[in-house]
């Protein structure tokens, strides 16, 4: 036996098996078939030679070439026989669905129906936007010619619509129960309705950026980071982050603002300050996976050091509220900073209480969190001495160069807005409760610290517990020119220290540093920009690999980048339009700019001159592009890139991209896989310029009535039909197992014949056909018994 199954394809599930083997006791699966078509003729190609055929389906091909599959078969003497399952087409069906493309805002929305039928009918035609019914009416469909309906829809909010319209049986036909739809009287399309995009600002000082944004007729809506609800993200067409900290959100928030970005092609603007980026700990952070920039040091600072000091004294084993002990909590926070630090930079651990020990020596690793984690532990016990601290931190960070740090923008400026990068950074990141013995002889913190500073050793000091007791750690950071942060928590540790130390690593560069234009906008402008604004400060960052750059310093640190992420565009300026950047505030064409950026980023492109055209086919959309270049002529251009991206979770991921050839001048084509029903959002880049178009996959012609089907019903019909009830095998098969062998073998093939019947039909079609099938098995053992 061979058993074939096929859609749109075959698969060849079982290849001369022999009868007599013990069979499968349910249908195999190489892999899932697409419904979205039925070519028997591929299916008929791919029997091996010799043996007789039974062919199960609803005669309903859809696509050419069976008659020709038939007579191939015929010629080498192989007889087929057809199982005719019952047809599914409707007695009533919609051909087609149109509406615009795209309509502006405030418009009613023309939709144009052409609806069939087998046989005069009257049925129920609904029609809905985003599966909200709007419309309702009962039409009689005529079988003579096609019925073309026009009907209107209300003006729309701005954005994507599913426009849908449905066949079904009317409510006093369906008896109470809902009313059905076959999928040929179902069909689907989408309609964007043009409109000013609404923009969501968050921030704490945003008066005069909604102020300039409202005087450029946007939609505006502000919003502090304590007053966000995180629903409200998913609501506006940009959203815009002016000097937002990881902190001001909670995790919902920022998974909201991914969801939005990458999921419903929101657009989103990053504004830098004092609280964002590396200040506010973006690194490996939610928000950070969807921005153009990496919150990290670039790669020409030098590798800092960072010794991790953890009080291991008594007072440091009480536990906390989640259960685990300060110095527990403690671990898991060096742990998590040591994470954020850049791949160059080294990292080692020191446990200190009366006396200090050197648990990891600072070097390199590949895995510096893993490293501290599984790092000898000792159980916290005995007093607290700063001065054995000291005395190790000046061993084993001292001695290490002889340069000593300068924050940037200080002494480490140089003239013409460039860092001075020759200087390596050393930090001590002390974390204690600060319960010191009071007979330290060594306990001075401020000389302490003066010793450090003199040596080029920061200190970043972290309170747990009691503020009060906290006093000597905050002299001896003072006094060695670094920072004391008293953790509000003990809870919020892991992420405090993180945040401190990241920000310290990447602290802000202080210019003034010049600006200079490195790459194209994505966007046009009125006036091309030739010139930029210089900077006062900003916060280092790293250029993602495949985003751009737009404008740089003379250090190439970017000032203005973008991506495109998921379905949506994100521009990230790390100077933002704050304290950071005055002339920016001050220069005539920000207002411009920003116009277009905002239109760019809610997913405008104006007088694009990309002209798309799609269609469906059972294997996915084939798109056909025409081109014009700036003079109204056929472009020259060679190649084009795509991008396909399905909204929720898809069989293609993220998004599926790729590049086609011209076939003409200014023309191209391709087919791209949809393996599933539903909307697919696609994008076409050339020359810089840009065209989206969201599609409604949806193929139908399994369920129309076509030229295709019908010839293929034709070639059928010339087949000998078989039936459950008919004599199965043919005469030239082997003789059937007799007794019990016979029922089962007999049940075997009727389970296979009968799973293929109902993944077309369903479960009903399938127990009628196995009911027929058992009576006839039946019969002759009823003969049998009236005998004897």
């Amino acid at each position: 036996m061979t058993l074939i199954r096929f859609g749109v394809e075959p698969v060849i599930e079982l290849h001369r098996q022999p009868i007599r083997d013990q069979l499968p006791p349910l249908l195999p699966r190489a892999r899932p078939i697409s419904h979205a078509g039925s070519d028997i003729a591929a299916a008929i190609n791919a029997i091996p030679a010799g043996g007789s055929v039974l062919l199960t389906s609803d005669g309903l091909g859809t696509t050419p070439g069976l008659s020709s599959a038939l007579d191939r078969l015929a010629v080498t003497g192989t007889p087929v026989s057809w199982w005719h399952l019952p047809d599914v087409l409707p007695d009533a069906w919609i051909s087609s669905i149109d509406a615009p493309a795209q309509v502006a805002a405030d418009t009613a929305i023309p939709v144009t129906l052409t609806l069939g039928a087998a046989k005069v009918s009257t049925r129920l035609l609904s029609l809905a936007v985003d599966g909200q019914v709007q419309r309702r009416r009962q039409v009689s469909v005529p079988t003579t010619e096609p019925l073309v309906l026009q009907m209107k829809l209300p003006a729309l909010a701005a954005g994507v619509h599913h426009v849908s319209a449905r066949l079904s049986d009317l409510p006093e036909r369906s008896q109470g129960a809902p009313p059905t739809a076959s999928p040929a009287a179902q069909a689907s399309t989408l309609t964007r309705v043009d409109g000013g995009a609404s923009v969501l600002l968050i921030g704490e000082d945003t008066k005069d950026l909604a102020s300039a944004l409202a005087a450029g007729s946007w939609a505006v809506k502000t919003r502090g980071p304590g007053d966000l609800r995180a629903t409200e993200l998913a609501e506006p067409s940009v959203i815009i982050l002016n000097d937002v900290p990881v902190a001001a959100l909670g995790p919902r928030h920022w998974q909201q603002l991914a969801d939005a970005v990458i999921g419903r092609g929101s657009g989103l603007l990053v504004l830098g300050g004092s609280h964002s980026f590396a200040a506010g700990g973006y690194r490996h952070s939610t928000i950070e996976q969807i921005l153009p920039l990496l919150s990290e040091p670039p790669n020409r600072l030098p590798a800092a050091t960072a010794l991790f000091a953890i009080d291991n004294s008594g007072s440091m084993g009480q536990p906390i509220s989640t259960g685990l002990t300060r110095h527990a909590l403690a671990r898991i926070a060096a742990a998590d900073a040591a994470a954020v630090l850049g791949a160059k930079d080294k990292v080692g651990l020191v446990l200190f209480g009366a006396e200090a020990e050197l648990v990891l020596a600072p070097r390199r690793r590949q895995d510096q969190r893993l490293a501290i984690t599984t790092a000898t532990s000792v159980i916290p016990g005995g007093g607290t001495r700063l001065g054995p601290l000291l005395a190790m931190a000046l061993t084993q960070l001292a001695g290490r160069d002889s340069a000593i740090d300068h924050p940037p923008g200080a002494a480490g400026e140089l003239p013409g807005g460039s860092v001075q990068t020759d200087k390596p950074m050393r930090l001590l990141v002390v974390l204690s409760d600060g319960q010191f013995a009071d007979n330290d002889d060594d306990m001075d913190p401020a000389a302490l610290g003066a010793r450090l500073a003199a040596s080029g050793i920061e200190v970043i000091a972290i309170g747990i517990g009691d503020p009060d007791r906290a006093v000597p750690l905050r002299l001896l950071a003072e006094a060695s020119g670094g920072r004391f942060h008293q953790v509000p928590r003990a809870s919020a540790l892991p992420a405090f220290v993180a945040e401190r130390l990241q920000a310290r690593r990447t602290a802000p560069h202080l210019g003034p540093f010049l600006a200079f234009g490195a790459d194209e906008l994505p966007f046009s402008t009125p006036q091309r920009i030739e010139r930029w604004p210089a900077v006062a400060a900003f916060q280092p960052t790293r250029l993602r690999e495949h985003a751009s750059a737009v404008v740089i310093t003379g250090d190439e640190d970017p000032l203005l980048a973008w991506q495109r992420t998921g379905l949506g565009r994100v521009v990230a300026l790390p100077a933002g339009l704050g304290e950071f950047a005055p002339d920016w505030r001050r220069w005539d064409a920000l207002p411009t700019l920003l116009g277009a950026m905002l239109a760019w980023l809610s997913g405008d492109d104006p007088g694009s001159p990309l002209f798309m055209e799609t269609e469906h086919t059972p294997r996915g959309i084939r798109f056909t592009v025409d081109m014009t270049d700036s003079e109204g002529a056929w472009s020259t251009t060679r190649e084009l890139d795509w991008r396909i991206d399905r909204p929720g979770p898809s069989p293609l991921g993220a998004d599926a991209r790729g590049r086609v050839a011209a076939i003409a001048p200014g023309r191209f084509e391709a087919e791209l896989s949809a393996p599933q029903a539903g909307r697919y959002d696609m994008a076409l880049f050339m020359d810089g310029r840009e065209q989206r178009r969201s599609v409604w996959y949806e193929p139908r012609v399994e369920w129309l009535p076509s030229p295709v089907t019908r010839a293929s019903l034709d070639a059928l019909l010339t087949l000998p039909r078989w039936t459950p009830e008919a004599d199965w095998p043919p005469a030239d098969w082997p003789a059937r197992p007799q007794g019990a062998g016979r029922v089962l073998a007999a049940a075997a093939l009727l389970l296979f014949l009968g799973l293929v019947v109902m993944e077309r039909l369903g479960r009903e079609d399938l127990l009628r056909a196995l009911h027929q099938a058992l009576r006839w098995w039946i019969r002759p053992w009823r003969l049998t018994r009236r005998d004897a």
